[in-house]
């Protein structure tokens, strides 16, 4: 049927995705190996914040590297590197070996709400459409589209994850508590713009859905906190940081 061949699809997807891994991830030797296109530019940024050097600098200097990607990825990928380095003693060599894992993590993560999202609303009372779901949230994070990109060093991974909790969050509570629902739902889009700036999908989608609604309040709530959240970052971070953003 339909339902086994989509689980059958999904399941040959993480085999997949765990043959990448297993080439690039090695608990036994710091593997430097590329995985996916401008990895290095995250690597060398993320490396910079563990040893508390500047992540946004000028690259059109020496060493020509730049940081373009959003605030909290380097924060949060840095904190748990440094953590652990920290924690193993490690050396610097295994840094992609942990910033991968922190990427794989949060694949596992993301088909987790995703799955949620459908099991609790669309599929909801309907078992083929509940395994269809989980079908489809392996298929999103696992798949052949996500690639390499679920192993590498990217903010990709953490960013769709927090853009579908978002989602999640928002269709759990708006028709109880719209305006906590709004709240939650704007504080974890920023999370996912937060670790690229291009995440503002979810915010667009809500933000449209609410404008077919006539629901004028609730969407002056999302345009003012999504604003206030979004100036209030750029306005203190550094000139050069707001100059990559």
């Amino acid at each position: 049927t339909v339902v086994h061949l989509a689980l059958i699809g999904a399941g040959l997807g993480v085999v997949l995705m765990a043959t990448r891994g297993v080439n690039v991830i090695s608990f036994t030797e710091p593997l430097q190996l590329v995985t996916s296109g401008a990895e290095y530019e995250s690597l060398y940024a993320i490396w910079k914040y563990v040893h508390g050097l500047t992540v946004y600098a000028d690259h059109t200097r020496i060493p020509f590297a730049g940081s373009f990607y959003n605030w909290f990825y380097y924060v949060f990928y840095g904190e748990i590197t440094k953590w652990i380095l920290g924690a193993l003693s490690l050396g610097d060599a295994w840094l992609p070996t942990i910033t991968r894992l922190i990427t794989a993590t949060g694949m596992v993560y993301g088909t987790w709400i995703t799955a949620r999202l459908f099991l609790e609303f669309p599929a909801a009372g309907d078992d083929n459409l509940k395994r269809l779901g989980l079908a489809f949230a392996l298929l999103i994070f696992f798949g052949p589209l996500m690639g390499f990109f679920g192993i590498a060093t990217q903010p990709d991974i953490w960013g769709f994850a927090f853009d579908v909790t978002a989602i999640y969050v928002f269709l759990r509570l708006y028709e109880r508590r719209p305006l906590v629902g709004i709240v939650l739902f704007c504080l974890f889009a920023y999370l996912a713009w937060s670790f690229k700036q291009i995440f503002v999908f979810s915010t667009g989608a809500v933000g449209l859905f609410l404008l077919l609604h006539r629901d004028w309040k609730m969407l002056g709530a999302l345009i003012a906190v999504s604003c206030f959240g979004w100036g209030v970052t750029l306005a203190l971070g550094t000139p050069q940081y707001v100059k990559a953003i």
